[in-house]
């Protein structure tokens, strides 16, 4: 065994105190204890990254975005209104505008639509906002038990049950879309049971390894040409399972691997 750094003292603190948490204290005190924790033990990066989130909360209580506030589409009053009418937890606003035009772009793509991953219905809510009326089905497929046990490969940012959220609250959440169909379990358990068809788009949001080969061995022959593969958790330092699954999927395969500034990355099926 080597020396270990001080880091990773911490890292190896941190991975503790996280799986026994849960046991005595409410969801609400362990994510304000974590950020304290990120806050003064954190690498830069996640320092900045909980300073804006903090901030960017206080800022939009008086409609002012953080996210550089001169760009167009921080104004656009279609995406504003979808905005509006969302009232819940979920991914940041330049993801959400993201989604939003992948949906308008998946109108004239064939196939249906699914999401791997769902935590509050957020990414699924844009994205059908932005397809708007279709005949497309789209499948949800989460185990509603939060996450499933993180391996090595997935560091230390995750524990088991991590990002949990009831079923019910997001079928209410999503209660607008009709064409919705929701699989209840682990993937890949449910995915035997969809009819043999090709697919649109698909968007793979569940943070660990495991799961992202998974998606990504189903769902790529599936796939439409010009149909879109969209990976919420490739560019966090967080999710260095979920990075490592599309890297070594798409390594020998002729899409490129996109990646996008706010975090996703994504592949155009050829």
């Amino acid at each position: 065994m080597g020396h270990l750094s001080f880091g990773d003292y911490v890292r190896k603190a941190r991975a503790i105190i996280k799986r026994a948490l849960p046991a005595f204290l409410p969801v609400a005190w362990i994510n304000y204890i974590y950020r304290i924790w990120g806050l003064m033990f954190g690498s830069r990066e996640l320092k900045r990254t909980l300073l804006v989130q903090k901030y960017d909360k206080k800022l939009l209580n008086h409609n002012i975005f953080l996210y550089r506030p001169h760009l167009f589409w921080l104004r656009n009053p279609e995406f504003a209104a979808v905005q509006e009418k969302w009232e819940h937890k979920g991914v940041p606003i330049d993801r959400r505008y993201f989604l939003w035009q992948l949906g308008k772009l998946s109108r004239s793509l064939q196939g249906a639509t699914a999401d791997c991953g769902i935590a509050y219905g957020t990414s699924t809510y844009f994205f059908l906002s932005g397809l708007g009326p279709s005949d497309k089905t789209h499948y949800l497929f989460d185990s509603f038990e939060g996450l499933s046990m993180p391996s090595k490969l997935d560091g230390i940012a995750w524990a088991k049950g991590d990002i949990c959220v009831a079923e019910d609250v997001v079928k209410n959440n999503l209660r607008a879309f009709d064409k919705c169909l929701f699989y209840k379990g682990w993937i890949p358990s449910r995915f035997a049971e969809l009819p043999e068809q090709n697919f649109a788009f698909v968007h793979i949001d569940v943070d660990l390894y495991q799961p992202t080969i998974d998606c990504l061995q189903y769902f790529y022959p599936r796939m439409s040409t010009g149909g879109i593969i969209l990976g919420d958790d490739y560019g966090f330092m967080s999710c260095p399972g979920a990075r490592k699954a599309f890297d070594e999927f798409f390594a020998d395969k002729s899409e490129m691997l996109f990646e996008i500034p706010n975090g996703q990355a994504m592949i155009i099926k050829r």
